[in-house]
């Protein structure tokens, strides 16, 4: 049985060959339309989907959303169906890549709409008092929008039990965060009482050992919190609508499972060979 260090790894790995195997299938005209991978973001996904409760916590994400539902679920066949459009997929195979939903995760493409949805869900949570919480991840773009704001307000206000995880890779789309945000992001949680903590890290072992406390705190106290995690995305929004002159990619979360994990080619190994046979079932 594995323990909790390989898990971790394994479903980094899982996930990075997951994503790195759709630009092929595009291109083979296996699967159609866009999708948006979270290659070099994956440690942020399982740190604080990983040890949630399957079975009173619920997930909200974004457009950029498998590593999240991936980790929580480890339904790759179903989220590969989807993306396939095929009708045994996550959402009967009509939502695509972007709009999943599940018994505890849903996800939609709309920037910064699934912040007032996580906001609501959190609600019912505190209503039924079963002890659950929501994690609704968003990204840097959405900071923009309105409804953001106009949620955190609500969240804080009633003391809702929603934690927020900011993924701040600071490109939107293909525009550099610098051009076109001012300020903090840190700061405008905080500006609505909501305590907020910032980590720069794709070292999964690191983040989870930050993540299990915040999940704690946020079950416990019921109320709402924020992490902004900063990592850099290592692939293109969607396909190709990349103008980057230099990527960094020493900051790969797979680097910090080679030095960290001395199990890492088995498990390596073992990912490629699970996502190959994955795929080759699926489109045979």
């Amino acid at each position: 049985m594995k323990n909790e260090k390989d898990l971790l790894a394994s479903k980094i790995l899982n996930i990075r060959y997951f994503e790195e195997s759709l630009d092929k299938l595009f291109e083979n005209r296996k699967i159609f339309g866009t999708y948006h991978r979270c290659i070099g973001q994956e440690a942020t996904a399982v740190s604080f989907c990983h040890f949630l409760d399957r079975n009173k916590d619920f997930v909200v994400s974004n457009h950029r959303n498998h590593g999240h539902y991936l980790s929580l679920t480890e339904d790759y066949r179903g989220l590969m169906n989807e993306i396939m459009g095929n009708e045994n997929g996550v959402s009967q195979g009509l939502g695509g890549s972007q709009v999943l939903l599940s018994k505890n995760f849903f996800s939609n493409g709309i920037i910064g709409s699934t912040i007032a949805i996580a906001s609501g869900i959190s609600f019912g949570m505190k209503i039924k008092k079963k002890g659950g919480i929501c994690v609704c991840f968003i990204g840097d773009g959405a900071m923009g929008q309105g409804i953001v704001y106009e949620s955190l307000n609500m969240t804080s206000l009633y003391n809702l039990p929603i934690l927020f995880v900011l993924e701040q890779n600071n490109i939107s789309q293909s525009t550099s965060v610098n051009e076109i945000t001012s300020g903090s992001f840190q700061k405008r949680f905080e500006s609505f009482g909501i305590k907020t903590k910032k980590i720069k890290s794709t070292n999964v072992y690191e983040l989870s050992k930050k993540s299990i406390p915040i999940i704690k705190e946020v079950r416990k106290k019921s109320k709402p919190l924020c992490v902004v995690v900063e990592a850099d995305r290592l692939c293109a929004h969607s396909k190709g609508d990349d103008f980057r002159k230099k990527i960094n990619f020493s900051n790969d979360p797979i680097n910090h499972l080679k030095k960290n994990n001395k199990n890492f080619d088995i498990l390596n190994t073992k990912s490629k060979e699970m996502i190959n046979l994955l795929i080759n079932g699926l489109i045979k």
